[in-house]
């Protein structure tokens, strides 16, 4: 049985439903970002990867930590941990939230 609203998800399944991206919406580049990142985890890292990279070569998202954070993890995940340092250690810069800022410095040192 299908949940209506949630096209080929059976009620009660877990597994997330990625929907295309209307060519009439323009979704923000945040809204993007965690598209990419629900890629990279459910599909593959290199793909997720990619997308981010792609979402970062316009700059809009370089003052924005959780792009760096995000684009570290994937590289940590993927045995890359230079990059994953340089990339946790600039989210960390651009960050002023406490949590945050605890959390990516664990990060860095877990990698050093």
């Amino acid at each position: 049985m299908l949940k209506p609203g949630l096209p080929g998800r059976p009620i009660g399944s877990r597994s997330p439903v990625f929907m295309p991206f209307s060519n009439e919406a323009q979704p923000s580049p945040v809204v993007c970002l965690n598209h990419a990142v629900a890629i990279a985890m459910s599909e593959s890292l290199e793909r997720g990867l990619a997308m981010i990279d792609s979402l970062g070569a316009g700059g809009e998202l370089d003052s924005y930590h959780l792009y760096h954070a995000a684009r570290a993890e994937l590289l940590r995940r993927m045995g890359r941990n230079r990059e994953a340092l340089e990339n946790y250690h600039r989210g960390l810069a651009l960050t002023t939230n406490a949590v945050e800022q605890r959390y990516l410095r664990r990060r860095i040192a877990n990698l050093t």
